[in-house]
């Protein structure tokens, strides 16, 4: 009888010890990152320097009496990087 309560009580701590490694695994994993990232290098920020182009889709089932105003509105845009579809 004592060595069936040995191996309940044995199996019953690995239970625990695996349940506990989930609570503990993500705070070790933080301070591994927190470590790492205070030895790493850091470099400067290199400046942007992108050009986008928009595609702006105008969609009008049957009623078309917005078309007008949204066209007029698009055309008015100061940026001119984009391409509007009216569908």
């Amino acid at each position: 009888m004592a060595i069936l309560l040995t191996i309940l009580w044995v199996i019953y701590l690995l239970v625990q010890a695996f349940l506990a490694s989930f609570l503990i695994q993500p705070a070790v994993l933080f301070l591994l990152y927190g470590t790492a990232k205070l030895f790493r290098a850091k470099k400067p920020a290199a400046p942007l320097k992108k050009n986008f182009q928009f595609g702006i889709i105008v969609t009008s089932h049957q009623d078309t009496t917005f078309l007008k105003p949204i066209v007029d509105s698009l055309q008015k845009q100061t940026y001119g990087k984009f391409n509007a579809y009216l569908v």
